[in-house]
């Protein structure tokens, strides 16, 4: 491991520096003690190595056109390579780590030391792959020094500390490895099996258990319903009929979609059949008749769909349905014209497989095997009109010679439904050429699927369909935030209540960004205090700052990381913000610790270093903008009460 080191970067001083620049900054750099899983002897490696490149620079003369770039090197020998590989390490020059101790890895003739600089190193490189937007190159360096620290059975808080990193980039893998094209099956599979253990771990779409992820049931069912796009309709069947036996009302409205969609698209009017049996559980809580109408209508069952109707509260849909069936003696055409627009822009448009097919129930009932299958379903109350025709939703007037018994052949497209033969009205196909959707602006966004510009321009917000079943499930689970979630989705006279929940499904990247700093899944930290609880407050901490600074800051929540002093002090520092119509948008990027102090029986004090990015408001204006904010803090964390919490903290230039 003879490898030279630059002295000036070594100690971090430039290369004319004076003398006491030097020793200043050799001080600096031996007190700034690395991580405490290194040994006394790497750390005393680094020492020695650090005082060799301060007395080379002492003793070297600076020559007056010198070249930063360049300077005096030190050389360590192969007894120092501990402290080499640390060193190394701590410039950041990662690969050149894994590099040097890849071998000696691999050949199982290193020390704890030097495993943990190449442990470290690949953690690194996978966080960075992570920030660039690859998301499962970033994984599979976190899971390969996962492996190897197991294999060796060192450094617990290091595997800890990967193992909660792959939790975290677990929702971005599932949305990269999805967002797959479609010849990539192996990555789409990977995608869905990691899907499952985030259900399983979750217990269910709205279940109560931690998948360390961050996402509270509000952001899951967001995170879930992004998903669907780029999955197929066999997928999500499978996926949400499994979840909907937890039991869950959420799993079982996606499945009737599923269902619906793929019976449908594939001509199978059984799988509506099974669909339509979901929606009779969660008909005893909730209004879905609209929905029963529209699958009573698919398999022929006219007399349901219209007393369906009939009970259903939906009042704007409803006169709609009428309006479109005014001269007709039932509202069956203007059912049909709604379930054609509902599968084209509610439903086909979340399935990988359906996102370019056009809908058509004339294609749908004229389908031979549709036909057989209807005939063999019950159709109660039928009226002696309907008895001896298909169960196939035909409609015609009685008109002298005009039979009432109408073929598909007879009926005729009206936009997205059908209309009566009789008189026979010509009119034109009203489909929208498909066009691509440009992607959304975040960077590390996998491209969007092309929507037809129909859905993407008409579709209302799915959230309204979801918040039917949200409702249920948050009394069934006794929360209220699942339920203020609906509340909020069904406001349909809210516009900017409906503009921010449309808003919020654009871009997971996005999303979980902001995800990331949410304090509602972030239990208070009890118990002993070591690094990575330390850690954890501070993080926590962030989430909340970024959640009280924001335009809708709660400051109530600040009780539950904070502690006096600084509780009254960021209080005061709020109601000021207030008064100015002042807001912050914060987004943590990286933190890191740096320092771990126990001060006291009760305190510790936590130095880390913070990168982030800041969007200063003013009335709703952005005043600036502070991209790349790196700074480090100290902050002393006092027990109370058995939960650990900040008390104060002090900003390091």
């Amino acid at each position: 491991m003879n490898v030279p080191l630059n002295c000036s970067r070594v100690l971090g001083v430039p290369l004319a520096a004076t003398p006491d620049d030097m020793q200043r900054a050799l001080r600096d750099r031996i007190l700034s003690m690395p991580r405490r899983e290194f040994s006394e002897t790497a750390i005393g490696q680094r020492k020695r190595l650090l005082e060799k490149a301060y007395q080379i620079l002492v003793e070297t003369p600076v020559a007056p056109d010198a070249d930063s770039e360049f300077g005096p090197t030190v050389l360590a020998t192969e007894q120092e390579g501990a402290g080499l590989l640390l060193l190394l390490y701590e410039l950041g020059e990662y690969e050149q780590v894994i590099s040097l101790s890849r071998p000696l890895v691999d050949q199982r003739q290193s020390d704890a030391d030097i495993i943990l600089s190449h442990s470290l190193a690949y953690l690194e490189l996978g966080r960075q792959r992570w920030k660039q937007g690859h998301y499962e190159a970033a994984a599979q360096h976190l899971e390969t020094v996962q492996e190897l620290l197991q294999q060796e059975g060192l450094f617990i808080s290091v595997r800890s500390e990967i193992q909660a990193d792959l939790y975290r980039l677990r929702p971005y893998r599932i949305l990269e490895l999805l967002a797959a094209p479609d010849h990539h099956t192996a990555e789409h599979r990977r995608g869905l099996h990691l899907l499952q253990e985030m259900l399983e771990a979750r217990r269910g779409i709205d279940g109560k258990g931690n998948d360390h992820s961050g996402l509270d049931i509000d952001e899951f069912l967001r995170f879930i319903h992004q998903l669907r796009g780029y999955m197929t309709t066999t997928e999500q069947q499978n996926l949400f009929e499994d979840e909907a036996r937890r039991p869950s009302s959420v799993a079982s409205y996606l499945a009737f979609f599923a269902l619906v969609a793929r019976g449908f698209s594939q001509r199978q009017p059984a799988l509506i059949r099974r669909a339509k049996g979901l929606l009779v559980k969660l008909g005893l809580t909730q209004d879905v008749y609209l929905e029963q109408a529209i699958c009573a209508l698919l398999l022929g069952q006219t007399d349901e769909a219209t007393s369906c109707l009939e009970k259903s509260a939906e009042t704007p849909t409803i006169q709609q349905i009428q309006q479109h069936s005014e001269q007709s003696p039932d509202l069956l055409p203007g059912l049909c014209r709604h379930a054609a627009q509902w599968l084209e822009e509610e439903v086909y448009p979340h399935f990988r497989d359906l996102v370019h097919q056009s809908v058509s129930l004339t294609d749908y009932f004229a389908d031979h095997q549709v036909q057989v299958y209807l005939d063999e379903l019950p159709n109660s109350t039928l009226s002696s009109d309907w008895a001896t025709t298909s169960r196939m939703p035909a409609f015609a007037t009685t008109t002298p010679g005009v039979p009432t018994s109408l073929t598909p052949s007879a009926l005729v497209p009206m936009g997205d439904g059908l209309s009566p033969m009789v008189p026979p009205r010509p009119l034109p196909e009203r489909r929208t050429p498909l066009r691509v959707v440009s992607p959304p602006p975040e960077p590390t966004a996998p491209p969007p699927r092309e929507r037809p510009a129909t859905a993407r321009a008409k579709r209302r917000p799915p959230w309204r369909r979801y918040a039917i079943v949200g409702i249920a499930a948050a009394v069934v689970l006794g929360g209220t935030s699942l339920a203020a979630w609906a509340v909020r989705s069904l406001m349909g006279n809210n516009g900017a209540s409906r503009e921010s929940l449309v808003s919020a499904e654009r871009s997971l990247p996005i999303l979980l960004s902001t995800l990331k700093q949410q304090p509602s899944t972030s239990p208070a930290v009890t118990g002993e205090l070591t690094e990575a609880a330390a850690l954890q407050v501070v993080q926590n901490w962030k989430q909340i700052q970024a959640r009280v600074y924001g335009k809708d800051g709660d400051p109530t929540v600040l009780e539950k990381v904070l502690a006096e002093p600084r509780l009254g002090s960021v209080r005061q520092d709020l109601a000021e913000s207030k008064s100015l119509e002042s807001y912050v948008n914060y987004q943590l990027k990286d933190l890191t610790l740096v320092r771990f102090e126990k001060s006291a029986a009760e305190a510790v004090d936590v130095r880390v270093k913070i990168a982030e990015s800041r969007e200063y408001f003013t009335k709703g204006v952005l005043d600036h903008t502070e991209a790349n904010s790196e700074y480090e803090v100290t902050y002393r964390l006092a027990r109370q009460n058995d939960a650990w919490l900040i008390a104060d903290w002090t900003v390091h230039d």
